[in-house]
């Protein structure tokens, strides 16, 4: 009896610790998110503004510079309010604090990411890959349901561009000479691309949740 109590107890310690530790990386999580979204607001506008002299990619600056602005504007927000979570005196409430927060930062640049993906080629936009970061942060932070939940999210908005796109119902922007092939309209193309950023989404997040 003393022996499993003590299993018991050693498992529970061990369970604890892991909790712990997963809520101390959790809290640091926002810091670090806040800190790559400055970058990524940053990155956004001058890209934005290097198109036409530099890039020579035919990007909607308009909206991409918006796109910039409100993601350094809803970051602020957000740096703004983890200064207040940092002074939550109650360990537990302060660690549903921060979860929410970065639940609500995931949920935020998902949405972002759908119109930079919109507004930077659609099918063809490289920005896709930021998905897969995104996902990888979601798998490390959070359990393998929130983690999935992220995924089918991240899934159905790359499709709902992508197939927004094809049908006409929104506008494409194509990139550079890629204007020259209408990629966005090639359906062969649509299903080949979606079938394997769908498999490596969803692969990505079960091997990552096994960690």
């Amino acid at each position: 009896m003393a022996h499993r109590v003590f299993a018991r107890n050693g498992r529970d310690s061990s369970a604890g610790q892991r909790q712990s530790l997963a809520e101390e990386e959790l809290a640091s999580s926002n810091d670090w998110f806040i800190r790559l979204r400055w970058i990524a607001g940053v990155g956004v506008i001058v890209a934005a503004l290097l198109d036409g002299p530099v890039l020579k990619l035919g990007l909607p600056v308009a909206q991409l510079l918006w796109i910039g602005a409100g993601i350094l504007l809803y970051n602020l927000a957000f740096f703004l309010i983890t200064r207040q979570v940092k002074n939550i005196p109650d360990g537990r409430a302060q660690n549903l604090a921060y979860r929410r927060l970065a639940l609500t930062q995931m949920t935020i640049d998902w949405l972002a990411l759908g119109l930079l993906l919109h507004f930077s080629g659609g099918v063809e936009s490289p920005v896709r890959t930021f998905f897969v970061f995104h996902i990888v942060i979601a798998s490390m932070f959070f359990n393998r349901r929130t983690s999935f939940t992220f995924t089918i999210l991240a899934i159905v908005l790359y499709l709902g561009v992508v197939l927004l796109e094809y049908f006409s119902i929104l506008p494409h922007y194509p990139i550079g000479q890629l204007k020259y092939y209408a990629i966005y309209a090639d359906f062969s193309y649509i299903a080949l691309t979606a079938t394997f950023f769908t498999g490596t989404l969803v692969i990505l997040t079960y091997l990552v949740s096994l960690f």
